[in-house]
């Protein structure tokens, strides 16, 4: 039997840009959701490929904000969350536009989040290409290495993350906020984190002020992971720097300094910071010296 949502409003808000294809499937997914209360917040962020359009022609009922193409992740969110704020709900539930999401998964993170007052509640998210293959189970800290890690990264889902977990963070896709939590931590920071590290800064600061961030694994999440950040296997020089500087890119220099001198214990912040980039060039150079090889002559 599916479990209805009866609750106060919950608003949904999914930044999109130029990803037309995949913010259909998460919407319609999102329909499929036994909710009356559900509503749907879609930043548009200048979008080229006809998605406001869309929106407005099939998807009356989704409120559409629209952005001028430089709001990037964080600052998309919070127009949204800020829009539902000020409507009066009671939960927003973050997602991406590269997400599908379950029947019953948003009824179960407001059952926890019910019994949880004191916290803010994520899904277990699943491979898009491959869906018995988890992507996250919340996250994990550890200075000096790995840092922060995923819980379950590209292992098969063979239920060893059933159970409804105290973890350190949760992602941005999936994850059940209580406006008033948004509004006690100032939202997302746009200022310093446009893109990568916004989502589990959030939910370390959510902790350090002395909330809970609980993993609810009946709640599931599908991620298209060919479409999650820039990626870190560099093949070129070009390549490489891109990864440093570009800011869809989890190694990007400027974030990753902002997000490691607030969150990483100052005693091993210099060997966390040296593993990281270290680890990353020794992984480029070995991947330069196999190209190379592979191109002589036999």
């Amino acid at each position: 039997m599916q479990r209805d949502v009866a609750s106060p409003e919950i608003s949904v808000v999914i930044p999109t840009f130029n990803r037309l294809a995949s913010l259909r499937r998460c919407l319609d997914s999102l329909q499929r959701v036994p909710s009356p209360a559900l509503t749907i917040v879609v930043v548009d962020d200048g979008s080229r490929d006809g998605t406001a359009d869309c929106m407005r022609r099939d998807y009356p009922s989704v409120t559409l904000l629209l952005g001028d193409g430089n709001l990037w992740w964080s600052q998309a969110m919070n127009i949204g969350c800020r829009y539902a704020v000020a409507a009066g709900a009671t939960w927003v539930l973050v997602m991406n536009d590269d997400n599908q999401i379950e029947h019953d998964a948003i009824a179960a993170l407001v059952e926890t989040s019910r019994q949880n007052p004191d916290a803010v509640v994520g899904s277990k998210v699943l491979v898009l290409s491959t869906p018995q293959t988890i992507w996250s189970a919340g996250g994990t800290v550890c200075w000096p290495w790995p840092g922060t890690a995923m819980r379950g990264y590209y292992e098969p889902d063979r239920g060893q993350f059933e159970t409804l977990s105290e973890v350190d963070w949760l992602p941005g896709m999936g994850t059940l906020i209580r406006t008033e939590h948004l509004k006690q931590l100032g939202y997302y920071d746009a200022r310093h984190l446009p893109q990568v590290w916004a989502d589990t800064d959030f939910t370390l600061r959510a902790r350090k002020n002395g909330l809970r961030v609980l993993y609810e694994p009946r709640s599931r999440l599908i991620n298209d992971t060919s479409t999650t950040g820039l990626s870190a296997q560099a093949r070129t020089a070009k390549e490489f720097w891109q990864t440093l500087v570009h800011l869809r890119s989890r190694l990007r220099v400027r974030s990753t300094a902002w997000f490691y001198l607030h969150h990483c214990p100052v005693w091993w912040l210099p060997v966390a910071y040296g593993l990281l980039y270290g680890r990353h060039a020794a992984s480029w150079i070995k991947r330069m010296l196999r190209t190379h090889s592979a191109r002589q002559p036999q």
